[in-house]
């Protein structure tokens, strides 16, 4: 009669975050750091650039004579999303214990 050991199953956490600014430089550069740290801790990730999301507005310069004279401003909102899939459980808040994100980045972290 033989003796089947059962391995202890492996438990992933995954985290979804997702980062969006309007300066797509410092985006880059806080995306390239995340990217740098999960190498070197060798955890699991991936980067997936979202639609940037514009608008546009139009405002008159003269509200009477000159109707045509009009600006045009502008802002972009650029978007990533990072999959990070974790072994241990303590190792995300290891990743990102001394992590600093540069101003005017908005960030979301879910778990899945």
């Amino acid at each position: 009669m033989s003796v089947v050991k059962s391995k202890s199953p492996v438990t992933k956490s995954k985290f979804i975050i997702k980062l969006s600014s309007f300066d797509i430089k410092t985006l880059d550069g806080v995306i390239r750091e995340i990217v740098n740290r999960c190498q070197q801790a060798m955890v699991e990730c991936s980067v997936i650039p979202m639609p940037t999301e514009k608008q546009l507005f139009v405002i008159l310069k003269s509200p009477f004579i000159y109707t045509i004279a009009r600006d045009q401003f502008m802002y972009k909102q650029h978007r990533r999303v990072i999959f990070v899939k974790i072994n241990q459980p303590g190792q995300l808040n290891d990743l990102f214990k001394d992590f600093q994100i540069a101003d005017g980045i908005n960030i979301e972290v879910k778990t899945s």
